[in-house]
């Protein structure tokens, strides 16, 4: 009896190490991702924030530039924003009106991808679902 409770004792620290949250580095992203930013104006700024579901977050200040790591935001919010684009079948929305200054939200799943790209001044390419989706993405990372 003895022998069976210390077999479990010492067992523990393995089962709780290998339910630990795998995390990623910018070289090592999984296909499973949500991208979101802005770009354009008169110097072409470009700003690209990278969500997984696991909560981190990586930044680029320039379309060929390299990834920063943010701080992680709750793996609960990543997964609710992911399941919000399911919500608002983010997967099937077609857009492609950039504009001087545009927005974008692209989604990869395991099995599908979307991009969609519009801008900011252009009443006739705004989709007030995807403003609050756009809003929703920039308020994680800003709420950190």
């Amino acid at each position: 009896m003895k022998k069976r409770y210390l077999l479990l004792i010492a067992l523990l620290p393995f089962s709780i190490f290998s339910c630990k949250t795998e995390t990623y580095t910018a070289t090592t992203l999984p296909e499973v991702q949500l991208r979101f930013g802005n770009g354009g104006g008169f110097v072409g700024a470009f700003n690209e924030y990278i969500l997984l579901e696991n909560g981190q977050v990586f930044k680029r200040n320039q379309l060929d530039g390299p990834l920063e790591e943010l701080p992680k935001i709750k793996k609960g919010k990543a997964k609710k924003m992911f399941k919000q684009l399911e919500e608002e079948n983010f997967l099937s929305m077609e857009r492609n009106a950039p504009g001087n200054i545009y927005r974008f939200l692209n989604c990869q799943t395991k099995t599908d991808s979307n991009n969609v790209v519009w801008g900011s001044s252009d009443k006739k390419a705004m989709d007030s679902r995807l403003d609050s989706l756009y809003k929703a993405c920039m308020e994680l990372i800003e709420l950190k």
